[in-house]
């Protein structure tokens, strides 16, 4: 068979405020102490929500919206309990707090007894605040105003240029996508094998040289006396009855038994990826499917438009694909490296590929369960 060239909402309260225990006593409370129990709010009622906590800080999941990365963040570094979403904006003190989960305004007395109440205390009218406290009040309120203001404007800002990039990203990368990638990419590749244990020594055998010296093992098999047998000429890696899931791209000075730079003898490889081609981490099996496509366009746009020899591509099993590129010369490499977040290129991988533990052909990826699988492999160096 002839093969082709290849192209590549605010929720609302969340709970009921429990009412004061029969032990709360009546006393004077001052707003300015009143705002020191931010912690005590946060330990009563979102004990669930916290994720880390110090004497002057908390982190936590907010309790205004779901989400995965903790992003309500408290603390008194200013000398006053003050919290903050970064997702969300919402700011202020504990009265702020409970008055939004309350459905309170926070400007009022009423806000201010209620808090007070939450926390098994009760304020006495009869006292009045002083107008320096009423101005500190004012100043709390006009300061959690502002990091909302703020922080707003900078997360519609993010917002429209994250589209604009999208857009302008999705017009360099639609020349090259393809209905059937994994067709083309099976056609197109020079080399071609039918087995998984066969592509993993082609792998090996077409991309490093018999004496090259490779780590391969696990994550963490790297730094200690006991890893220098992590680290073998690969020659010896092919004539091993099995081999480990993991591999990183560069040559190692013999004797080595760490993966770090100092123990890097050149780097062989420009290893691209990307986990948010379609705007966002992949969350399901159509996202993934979606994501691997661009994957294949950014294949194709980093061989025509900037000069890239491709190797080798490998479906990591999951949300990506990992694309091996020949490691252009260190004026390219910096030209590359450039670009590389605008493409949603994971700067990270490219700049530590020589030394990160990527995934062999066969890998099985401990989310999906499913193999790292070989696409294209191409015996021709640039």
């Amino acid at each position: 068979m002839k093969k082709p060239p290849f192209q590549v909402a605010p929720s609302q309260c969340r709970f009921a405020p429990r009412p004061a225990k029969d032990t709360a006593h009546t006393h004077e409370h001052k707003l300015d102490q009143l705002k020191e129990m931010l912690p005590s709010y946060l330990e009563r009622y979102h004990a669930d929500r916290i994720t880390s906590r110090s004497e002057n800080s908390f982190k936590l999941h907010c309790p205004f919206h779901e989400d995965k990365t903790p992003s309500f963040t408290a603390d008194n570094t200013k000398g006053t309990w003050l919290f903050h979403c970064f997702s969300c904006g919402r700011a202020g003190s504990v009265i702020d707090l409970h008055a939004e989960e309350a459905g309170l305004d926070p400007r009022t007395f009423e806000a201010i007894q209620a808090t007070a109440q939450a926390l098994g205390h009760q304020l006495d009218q009869s006292a009045p605040f002083s107008p320096a406290e009423r101005g500190e009040w004012a100043r709390t309120r006009q300061e959690a105003n502002r990091h909302f203001i703020v922080r707003s404007k900078e997360k519609e800002d993010q917002r429209k240029l994250t589209a604009h990039q999208r857009k302008t990203l999705f017009q360099k990368l639609d020349p090259y996508l393809s209905t059937d990638w994994r067709a083309d990419l099976w056609h197109s590749s020079p080399i071609w094998t039918e087995t998984p244990e066969e592509s993993t020594l082609a792998f090996l055998n077409i991309l490093f040289p018999p004496d090259a010296v490779l780590w391969m093992g696990e994550p963490y098999d790297t730094g200690k006396e006991k890893h220098r047998e992590n680290f073998k000429p690969c020659r010896e890696w092919l004539a091993m009855d099995s081999l480990p899931s993991r591999i990183a791209a560069g040559h190692f000075r013999p004797g080595s038994i760490s993966r770090s730079k100092e123990s890097l003898l050149a780097p062989s490889f420009a290893i691209i990826e990307s986990d948010d081609l379609i705007g966002h981490k992949p969350t399901d099996a159509g996202e993934r499917a979606q994501n691997k496509a661009l994957s294949y366009a950014l294949a194709g746009y980093c061989q025509h438009e900037l000069g890239l020899h491709l190797r080798a591509v490998i479906d990591t099993g999951n949300k990506s694909l990992h694309l091996w590129f020949d490691r252009p010369p260190t004026r390219a490499m910096a030209a590359v490296r450039t670009l590389a977040p605008g493409l949603r290129i994971d700067t990270g991988l490219l700049d530590s590929c020589a030394t990160a533990p990527l995934r062999m052909p066969g890998c099985l990826h401990e989310k999906t369960h499913l193999p790292a699988t070989l696409l294209y492999l191409d015996n021709a160096p640039s």
